[in-house]
């Protein structure tokens, strides 16, 4: 059963679902907007037209803003600004915004959360919540338990309602930013905000939201009038979350059309930092060694580094998975390399095959980490909307670009001092055990009894252990391999040129620090 089920309309149809939710107010406003960016919970069709639910909403007074404001701050606006424009530029469903100057000169936006707002959303979740517990109670089968949907939901507008955390999210990411030019991060001003209010610098530029009115309504037109270039916006959107995610780290979970401006010299501007998640070292390293794999091809590749990430559970059904990966990656390979964009969705292929995949863990009960949720909502966000500036570029293309030109600055970086007394250590010990390590290796060889221990557990971790320790397998066969030839090279002329030798001998010194990183990681 599909998630849709939860709205009761008699007939289901995407502007139905959204005009039903635009109806029902703020908080299934959000609900949409969730939805919208979940291709692998509701078809593509609902996402597309959810897409356009706008978060706009009636403005509250200047009154109610000008006490909110003084109650969270401590002194009235006229004091805290030089000049603040009464009437809001903007206003959400949760919260409104204000244009407004410091006494230093610097444009800012004023953003001020609704009265009451928190008692509000958690009425409406309890409205969802009991609608889904009768819908669960009837026993119908649905791809993800809308429990887990309503969960997921939940968190998300906590994290929108908390404007501190939305404070701590905006000064990480500005800092971050002085390092690019492909977008901007307005400037905190934690002296001006609190609970209820955060204030942060003006991004002069045009909203994502018009420049895709004015394409819907076929007038593509007036975004070169203003001066900007469709392919440009989309390279560089694609461009910057990437490199949110892969290199600082830190990442804009919400890009949605209404949270990026348009700025010139086709820059992106990203505003509302309430939804930004964070890649920790080993998740990075992991789901770089996916999505490299997804560009070079390497299905196998791609199947061991999704399962590394991916959290099995008791129904969890691998062989199943397996099957349906497979599956997924013919049909992404055949549109790869037969067309530039998914025919039914108007995805490129690897956007399609990235929301594949996910509804086939999500069908074969294997649990995906919030982070991956919140990653690939961005990128499959982000190419949506790059798909609807009419852009040629795509996930693909930039992509491409963008892992090798990261592989090639993490070539170059010259590891610290510490990182290299702790590898020669390991490289001493190497050298004064594997003497004895390779004759036991070459006598087992010899007498037919090497074998390596399999535990038949759905465990990552036992995974990675075996996998380890069959590259060091690998890694000293390799080793002898070579060292065979370097001494027996007075007996082989080819092999004792000076330019071969000193390529094996090379290459033998590469294995050694090789085998050592490989054997420390190894627990």
């Amino acid at each position: 059963m599909s998630l849709l089920s939860l709205f009761p309309l008699k007939r289901k149809d995407p502007v139905a679902v959204r005009q039903a939710l635009e109806e029902l107010g703020p908080t299934f406003v959000k609900l949409g907007q969730f939805l919208a960016l979940r291709p692998d919970l509701i078809p593509q069709a609902y996402c597309d037209e959810l897409m356009n639910l706008s978060d706009r909403a009636a403005p509250f007074p200047w009154e109610v803003a000008r006490r909110i404001i003084t109650e969270d701050l401590g002194r009235p606006p006229e004091a805290l600004f030089a000049t603040i424009d009464s009437r809001p530029i903007a206003a959400a469903s949760l919260s409104q915004a204000h244009v407004a100057r410091t006494h230093d000169g610097a444009s800012v936006i004023v953003k001020v959360q609704r009265e009451d707002m928190p008692r509000r959303v958690r009425e409406d979740l309890r409205r969802v919540r009991l609608l889904t517990s009768i819908l669960e109670a009837t026993g119908a089968s649905f791809s993800v338990p809308p429990r887990l949907v309503l969960e997921e939901l939940e968190g998300w507008l906590n994290q929108e309602l908390d404007l501190r955390l939305e404070l701590r999210n905006l000064e990480r990411m500005y800092t971050l930013a002085m390092d690019h030019t492909e977008w901007r991060i307005p400037r905190p001003f934690p002296e001006l905000s609190g609970e209820r209010v955060v204030t942060s610098g003006y991004l002069a530029g045009v909203p994502f939201t018009e420049l895709l009115h004015e394409l819907r309504q076929g007038r593509p037109e007036r975004i070169h009038d203003l001066g900007l270039d469709p392919n440009r916006l989309a390279r560089n959107l694609l461009w910057a979350v990437l490199a949110q995610i892969f290199q600082d780290r830190l990442f804009h979970a919400d890009t949605h059309p209404g949270n990026l401006i348009a700025l010139p010299g086709n820059q992106v501007g990203f505003v509302d930092f309430g939804l930004v998640s964070t890649l920790d070292d080993g998740f990075r390293a992991g789901m770089a060694r996916y999505l490299t794999a997804i560009y070079t091809g390497r299905q196998e590749a791609m199947y061991r580094a999704l399962t590394e990430l991916l959290i099995p559970s008791d129904d969890t059904d691998l062989d199943a998975f397996h099957a349906d990966f497979a599956e997924a990656t013919r049909g992404w390979i055949s549109q790869r390399d037969g067309m530039a964009r998914a025919p039914e969705s108007g995805r490129s292929p690897v956007g399609q095959y990235m929301v594949d995949v996910l509804s086939a863990a999500r069908r074969n009960h294997l649990r995906i980490p919030p982070t991956l949720l919140s990653m690939y909502r961005s990128l499959l966000t982000a190419e949506t909307v790059a798909n609807r500036l009419g852009s040629r570029t795509n996930l693909r293309v930039v992509g491409k670009r963008f892992f090798v030109k990261m592989q090639r600055a993490e070539m170059r970086v010259v590891p610290d001092k510490e990182q290299v007394q702790l590898l020669l250590t390991d490289l001493v010990a190497l050298l004064k055990d594997s003497p004895a390590q390779i004759h036991q290796l070459l006598g087992d060889l010899a007498d037919e009894r090497l074998w390596l221990r399999v535990r038949t557990s759905t465990s990552l971790k036992d995974r990675r252990e075996e996998n380890g320790r069959a590259r060091l397998v690998v890694l000293a066969l390799i080793q002898v391999g070579l060292s065979l030839l370097l001494v027996g090279a007075e007996r082989l002329p080819w092999v004792d040129q000076l330019p071969v030798r000193g390529g094996l001998a090379a290459l033998l010194g590469l294995s050694w620090v090789v085998l050592a990183v490989q054997w420390r990681r190894l627990p």
